[in-house]
C-alpha cells in the first residue's frame, strides 16, 4: 500500500475515534441534563400539588387556634383533612418512584421526611377535630385546641420544609449543566 493512503487512513481512524469520545461524553452529559430537568419538574408538581392543599387546610385551621372560634358550618375538617391526606398519600407514592440524579440523592428522603410530618400533622388535627365536635363544652375542648395547634404549627413547618427542598433542587445543576453554564458565560465575557 502506498503511505499515503495508510496516513490518510490512520487519520481518519484518530477522526473517528475522537468523534466517539466526543459524542459519548456529549449524550452522558445530555442524559444527564435531562434526568436533572425531568427530576426537577417532577419535584415541582409534587410540590405544587401539596403545597396547595395544605396552604388551604391552614387557612382554615389558622382561625380555629383562638379559643372564641368555632369551626365554621360551611365545610367540614374532617373531609378537609381526607382530602389532604389522599394528596400526602399521592406524593409518597410519587416521591418514591423519583430517580434523583447524581448529586440529589437526598431529595428524596428529605420529601418522605417532609411528607411524614404531615401525616403527623394531619393526625393532630383530626384528633383536635374530633374532640372539639364530640365535647366542645367540656374540658377537654382545651386539649382539641392544643391538637389544633400542634397541627397547624406542624403543618407551617411542613410547608416551610417543602420550600427550602424545592428551591434548592430548582437551584441545583448537574456536572452537565455547569460545564454548558461556564463555556457560555465564558463565550458572553469573551464577546465583550
Amino acid at each position: 500500500m502506498d503511505l499515503e493512503v495508510i496516513l490518510a487512513l490512520a487519520a481518519f481512524l484518530v477522526l473517528v475515534a475522537l468523534f466517539v469520545v466526543v459524542f459519548r461524553r456529549a449524550s452522558q452529559s445530555l442524559g444527564e441534563t435531562r434526568q436533572t430537568v425531568a427530576f426537577r419538574h417532577d419535584v415541582a408538581d409534587i410540590h405544587e400539588r401539596v403545597d396547595g392543599d395544605l396552604a388551604a387546610l391552614a387557612a382554615f385551621v389558622g382561625p380555629l387556634r383562638k379559643p372564641e372560634s368555632e369551626p365554621p358550618d360551611r365545610e367540614d375538617p374532617a373531609a378537609l383533612v381526607a382530602t389532604v391526606q389522599e394528596t400526602v398519600v399521592w406524593a409518597r407514592d410519587k416521591v418514591r418512584g423519583l430517580m434523583p440524579p447524581p448529586g440529589l440523592e437526598d431529595a428524596r428522603t428529605v420529601f418522605m421526611d417532609e411528607l411524614a410530618r404531615a401525616d403527623e400533622a394531619l393526625r393532630s388535627l383530626d384528633h383536635g377535630f374530633a374532640i372539639l365536635q364530640g365535647a366542645p363544652a367540656d374540658g377537654r375542648a382545651f386539649e382539641g385546641r392544643t391538637a389544633i395547634k400542634r397541627g397547624y404549627l406542624r403543618i407551617v413547618h411542613v410547608r416551610e420544609g417543602l420550600d427550602a427542598e424545592s428551591l434548592r433542587v430548582a437551584a441545583w445543576r448537574s456536572a452537565g449543566e455547569q460545564g454548558l453554564i461556564a463555556r457560555r458565560q465564558a463565550r458572553t465575557d469573551h464577546r465583550m
